[in-house]
């Protein structure tokens, strides 16, 4: 499947919505304090922690028993998690340090 870079998407009113307050709830993280929370921006961190927590390391697991996983996960488990995603992000930013640097 070959993609543009510009892509429309498509929101029932009910997903708007939702997207609507993931971009609140995102704003309001100090994790993403630098960044422009725009739809763009929320769109693409929605595809990244998906993909982290569903595809990356659980490709074989199906989704439901995926969802019910994570679902089950207790507060204290919450905050590892978030320190892993931490991690994981700046892992990407020195991997983007680094190849700029190659160039």
């Amino acid at each position: 499947m070959e993609w543009n870079t510009l892509q429309t998407i498509h929101f029932s009113d009910d997903m708007k919505k939702k997207v609507t307050e993931i971009g609140e709830y995102l704003k309001k993280q100090t994790y993403f304090t630098n960044e422009n929370m725009n739809r763009s921006r929320i769109i693409a961190i929605l595809v990244e922690v998906f993909y982290e927590l569903f595809v990356e390391n659980n490709s074989r697991t199906q989704f439901q028993n995926r969802l019910n996983e994570l679902k089950k996960i207790k507060p204290k488990d919450n905050e590892k998690l978030l320190r892993d995603i931490s991690q994981i992000r700046q892992m990407q930013d020195i991997q983007a340090l680094i190849t700029l640097a190659n160039y």
